[in-house]
């Protein structure tokens, strides 16, 4: 029984439809937070939960508030609560730390250095910026803004 066990390859064969999407330029590769995740970044309820946290440290809110916020599920709704309670700039400190700007990435772990082989067309919602480095500044576009 164990001889029909297959082994999982450490790099699986693409299937048909990708390499054609790619070889005619069609290929759509959607860039999610579990790729911010891999380099460092904190993920959407990781970065609500570090906000609420600087709302309490900065007395904004109250220990009832504090309670509430963090039992929400949509953690994008705690985001937003917390830029409006925050205001602007402690708010982008607060973002900024969770993206580790400025803070260089292990060469091992820089999965997009991977990723931008693919040669497709990238989307993503994320908000760090440490993808863009591979692309000239004109072919960035920010369709829009979550909490901005």
């Amino acid at each position: 029984m164990l001889s029909t066990i297959k082994s999982i390859p450490e790099i699986p064969e693409l299937p048909d439809e990708i390499i054609e999407a790619v070889n005619y330029e069609n290929l759509a590769v959607f860039i999610g937070a579990g790729v911010s995740k891999v380099i460092g970044c904190l993920r959407w309820n990781e970065l609500a939960n570090k906000l609420v946290e600087r709302c309490c440290d900065e007395r904004l809110i109250t220990q009832e508030e504090w309670c509430i916020l963090t039992k929400w599920t949509d953690p994008k709704k705690t985001i937003d609560v917390c830029y409006h309670t925050l205001g602007e700039k402690m708010f982008l400190e607060e973002l900024n730390k969770s993206l580790k700007e400025g803070i260089g990435i292990e060469e091992d772990k820089d999965i997009y250095k991977y990723i931008i082989k693919l040669r497709g067309l990238f989307l993503t919602t994320n908000a760090d910026t440490h993808f863009d480095k591979f692309f000239e500044s004109n072919r960035i576009f920010l369709c829009f803004r979550t909490f901005l």
